[in-house]
C-alpha cells in the first residue's frame, strides 16, 4: 500500500499519490473504471479533478455513487464572477454525481487575460466565488500577500482584502508545482457533507 500522510489541516489522511483525473479527459467509462479500479486496488485515496478535465467528472461520477467514501474528492472552478461559479460548481456536483466535495480550488486564479499593468488583486472578488457555494456559511483570508512579503505587509494585504501592484508590475500567481511557494491559493474548507 502506499503511504499516507496528513492532508493540511483536513483530518485526512492521504495517499502521498494522488489521482490527476485529468487523464481522464478523453477516457470512455470503461478505461475510467479499470483506471479507478487500480487506485482502490493501490490504496489511493485522493483524487483531484476539475471541471475543465474534459469528461473526467463524468467519468469519476459513476464510480463516486459506489464509492465516495474511499476517497478525499477535490475539484476546482475556473470561474471568477459569482454566477458562473456557483453554476460551474454545481454543474461539477452534479456530474461527480455528489453532494459535496472535501476540497474546492480556484483554478488558475490569475488567468493571462486578466493580467495588466498595476491592477491590484483583489480578495473579495475570490470570496465572493467561494461564498456562492451553497453550504457556506464563512470565508476569510489567513494569509493573503505577496511572495516573500514581510508578516507586517502580509497582515496589511489581509486586513486590506487588497495586495496593491505598482503602475510597472503585473501580479502573476504561478501554477508550478516544481515551485510551490511562488504562488498558491491554499483553502482551507470546514464542515460538509
Amino acid at each position: 500500500m502506499i503511504e499516507k500522510r496528513p492532508f493540511g489541516r483536513t483530518g485526512h489522511l492521504s495517499t502521498v499519490t494522488l489521482f490527476g483525473a485529468a487523464a481522464l479527459s478523453h477516457a470512455t467509462q470503461a478505461e475510467a473504471d479499470r483506471v479507478l479500479d487500480i487506485l482502490l486496488a493501490y490504496g489511493v485515496n485522493h483524487i483531484d479533478v476539475a471541471a475543465r478535465y474534459g469528461d473526467a467528472e463524468l467519468r469519476i461520477g459513476p464510480w463516486m455513487a459506489r464509492h465516495r467514501q474511499d476517497f478525499f474528492l477535490a475539484t476546482k472552478t475556473g470561474k471568477r464572477l459569482y454566477q458562473d461559479a456557483r453554476d460551474e460548481i454545481h454543474r461539477s456536483l452534479e456530474r461527480l454525481r455528489v453532494d459535496a466535495v472535501d476540497l474546492l480550488q480556484l483554478h488558475a486564479l490569475f488567468h493571462p487575460d486578466d493580467w495588466r499593468f498595476g491592477a491590484d488583486v483583489a480578495g473579495s472578488r475570490i470570496i465572493a466565488a467561494i461564498q456562492a457555494i451553497d453550504g457556506v456559511t464563512h470565508v476569510e483570508f489567513t494569509r493573503f500577500a505577496r511572495l516573500n512579503s514581510s508578516d507586517a505587509d502580509a497582515a496589511q494585504s489581509k486586513d486590506e482584502n487588497l495586495i496593491a501592484i505598482a503602475v510597472d508590475e503585473i501580479a502573476v500567481l504561478e501554477g508550478d508545482p516544481n515551485f510551490p511557494e511562488h504562488g498558491r491559493l491554499k483553502l482551507d474548507l470546514r464542515g460538509g457533507r
